[in-house]
């Protein structure tokens, strides 16, 4: 979406920077899970289509379990605010608050800048994901691969705290993973 904008902004004049700008977030990202995969073995798309798997078996066993009629997930709207509320838990709550910190110091400083633009634009993404009901349900597994667009404001937030409130952050966020880890059963299992 950035890129579009920019593109109608500069009257299409800016190709060959923005090609190059895209093939270095592609290569950066590739190298990180190629690192990511030699170190520890982890395939983020093995992952994905795991939790996929598992939540349509889930979906099935509940079916024949409690009988067809029962829906274990909300109907559509509904889903939206569910999706929503449940991604906010798996990202830790903290982020949330710390978006929530910064839209309000943009508004606040009445300041419409590139950062509010791309915080805007990977915020727009979440809703989309969520009105689409493209991953309904099953949020805090499913849409991980979409916390680093949260992280955007939640880094653009932090960058305006000093060094002990930001240790502080993160320590806030560590001691929430560890109570929402020690709470899910289904890890264990």
């Amino acid at each position: 979406m950035y890129t579009f904008y920019s593109l109608i902004k500069s009257k299409g004049q800016q190709y060959a920077h923005i090609v190059k700008h895209s093939f270095t977030a592609f290569m950066t990202v590739l190298v990180i899970y190629l690192v990511l995969w030699l170190v520890s073995g982890y395939n983020p798309i093995a992952t994905f289509l795991r939790n996929l798997s598992l939540q349509l078996s889930l979906k099935k066993e509940l079916a024949i379990t409690l009988g067809p009629s029962y829906s274990f997930y909300p109907p559509y709207p509904y889903t939206i605010l569910f999706d929503l509320l449940d991604f906010a838990l798996g990202a830790g709550w903290i982020g949330v608050l710390l978006v929530l910190m910064f839209m309000g110091r943009k508004v606040h400083e009445k300041k419409r800048d590139h950062e509010l633009l791309v915080s805007c634009f990977c915020l727009l993404q979440l809703f989309i994901v969520a009105v689409g009901a493209l991953l309904a349900s099953e949020t805090a597994r499913l849409w991980i691969f979409m916390l680093p667009l949260l992280l955007v404001p939640v880094g653009l937030e932090l960058t305006t705290f000093n060094l002990s409130s930001r240790i502080g952050s993160f320590l806030l966020v560590w001691v929430l993973m560890v109570v929402i880890c020690q709470n899910m059963l289904f890890i264990s299992a």
